[in-house]
């Protein structure tokens, strides 16, 4: 019995959550991207209480406003963007922003995240492919 009302009530992780404002511009315009669906991530394997997931989705001013696990026990966390013919703006095609737990803090601490999408054209001209 005792078992059972650890894993019921001791084990949920006791996260803590802020909520923080993300940006999500076009990296070539530099415009806001409204209708981006954003989903924090976080590197869970065979939990039973992860972090919860809150979603939403952009704004006419590119704002998305996410409910964010900030005690989270593994090294990384990241966003997800559900935007169909965009990529982050990293050095690899991604549809996902990975952030160390300690960009994570810093960011929630401003309240403020900032990511810039490039459609696959644009991406693809910045980044382009070898060969």
């Amino acid at each position: 019995m005792t078992l059972v009302l650890y894993l019921l009530l001791g084990s949920t992780g006791c996260y803590s959550y802020r909520q923080v404002e993300v940006r999500v511009i076009d990296g070539s315009s530099r415009e806001p991207l409204s209708g981006i669906e954003v989903v924090p991530i976080y590197n869970t394997v065979l939990e039973f209480f992860p972090p919860d997931r809150t979603t939403d989705v952009t704004d006419s001013k590119g704002i998305a406003r996410l409910r964010v696990c900030y005690n989270y026990k593994t090294k990384y966390a990241g966003l997800y963007f559900r935007a169909d013919g965009y990529l982050v703006d990293q050095d690899r095609p991604r549809s996902y922003f990975i952030l160390s737990v300690d960009q994570l803090r810093l960011a929630i601490d401003d309240f403020h995240i900032e990511v810039e999408l490039l459609s696959f054209e644009d991406y693809y001209f910045k980044y382009p492919l070898p060969g």
